[in-house]
């Protein structure tokens, strides 16, 4: 009897352990199953957080709408470009190539500019980069600016590039960023610059100066102007212009910066000097002031014609005061300044080395395109090409040759069959000696 009670009882025991584990392993499920909800829940919220927080991906680079004619020749100038052996001369290939790519950035060719920048075998690829970022920074395309200004800092970051090598490209980045509100990140790419770099982001400062931003701009450019370093102040010089044009329509302020330019150029050779007027003149032409454009036209002019001049310096100088003379007004003055100048060569040529001729003649006929002469300007290209292509050795031709066809490209020049047919018959006749 007592067996049986102790059974019994043992086995009630083991029904109520065994209900009981029930209970507890059912429970066990049911919270396996509501956490692993809970986790699957929360997987789908970090996978929906990751998705919403990741960035779109950026359209395909474009390129704008360019003629025909455009196309094939800054085709060929890039083709040309990197015709110039690697070794031993990637400095001026890379040189010539950077030109391209800068022309391309020019005529909108946004697309084409980046793919030929990836051919570019030496620093000068951060110049490119630092340019398209700078494009896109102007056009308010924030992610792209971004994008290639890493490209650029990767450039900077290589072992054994020169000081002035890296500074060239710092100075871009800093220029970019500057454009982008980064203007405190910009400015430590500005630190321990070599001197001619020196100053330049004071320029891109000046392109955004606000109304209340003015005198503590102009008090900077003033320090870096009593520095008395060439470099320094002929960069502060550029940054007086920008703000000149930015305050045109402010006449006080205006002209506060006119007499701080004229003032400050003693030490600046008179090519600079004369660069500023005609782009202080060219300001007064887009500002209605044709008088004061003029006037600032005459003392340029006055400057050349009283300098000791080689002529194929000269004549890109005479080149830019006659195209914005046009543009002021002046037509017939421009077209007896460009006449004179061809003359000029003509007279002198045999005194100007032969590697210096075109790249004179190509500024004339950007003048000639300037003043809507462009058959006028197609016979100076014709010209320029002509006498590129005179040195025996093909490097310099190379280098002329990419220059007229960009040239020709940018001021809408349309080569006809002849011209066309003398660039493809020089260009086939690169080869050793380089």
């Amino acid at each position: 009897m007592t067996v049986i009670k102790a059974n019994k009882k043992f086995s009630i025991l083991a029904a109520a352990c065994v209900l009981g584990l029930a209970l507890i392993l059912t429970g066990c499920d049911k919270q396996t199953a509501d956490n692993q909800a809970d986790e699957n829940q929360a997987a789908e919220g970090n996978a929906s957080a990751e998705i919403s927080e990741k960035p779109e991906k950026a359209a395909p680079l474009e390129n704008s709408q360019i003629e025909k004619y455009q196309k094939q020749l800054m085709e060929t100038a890039f083709q040309t470009a990197s015709m110039i052996p690697v070794k031993p001369h990637i400095k001026d290939r890379s040189k010539s190539q950077q030109k391209v790519v800068q022309t391309y950035i020019k005529l909108g060719q946004i697309k084409t500019a980046a793919e030929q920048t990836e051919k570019i075998l030496n620093w000068r690829k951060g110049v490119c980069y630092g340019d398209l970022a700078y494009y896109f920074a102007e056009n308010n395309q924030k992610g792209r600016a971004n994008e290639f200004l890493a490209l650029a800092e990767e450039v900077i970051e290589e072992p054994n590039l020169e000081d002035w090598r890296r500074d060239r490209v710092k100075v871009l980045i800093a220029q970019a960023e500057t454009l982008l509100g980064k203007k405190d990140h910009g400015e430590k790419f500005e630190e321990n610059l070599v001197e001619a770099e020196t100053g330049k982001l004071a320029a891109t400062k000046a392109e955004i100066c606000s109304d209340e931003e003015f005198d503590s701009q102009l008090a900077s450019i003033d320090e870096m102007i009593k520095t008395g370093v060439y470099d320094v102040v002929k960069n502060s010089l550029y940054a007086c212009l920008s703000l000149y044009e930015r305050f045109y329509d402010d006449s006080s302020r205006r002209q506060i910066l006119e007499d701080k330019i004229t003032s400050s150029w003693k030490t600046i050779p008179y090519f600079i000097r004369i660069d500023l007027l005609v782009k202080m003149a060219e300001a007064n032409i887009e500002g209605q002031n044709r008088a004061k454009a003029s006037e600032l036209l005459d003392q340029a002019r006055e400057m050349i014609a009283g300098g000791k001049w080689r002529v194929e310096n000269r004549m890109p100088l005479t080149a830019k005061v006659a195209s914005a003379r046009f543009r002021a007004g002046q037509k017939q003055k421009a077209a007896a300044e460009a006449a004179e100048e061809i003359e000029l060569f003509r007279e002198k040529k045999e005194e100007i080395v032969d590697i210096y001729r075109s790249e004179a003649l190509t500024a004339l006929a950007e003048a000639y395109a300037d003043m809507e002469r462009r058959e006028r300007a197609a016979e100076v290209y014709a010209m320029a090409v002509k006498e590129g292509a005179v040195n025996p050795n093909s490097r310099p031709t190379a280098i002329d040759l990419a220059e007229v066809c960009c040239s020709m490209a940018e001021h809408k020049v349309k080569p006809n069959e002849k011209l066309l047919a003398e660039i493809e018959e020089v260009k086939g006749s690169l080869s050793v000696p380089w």
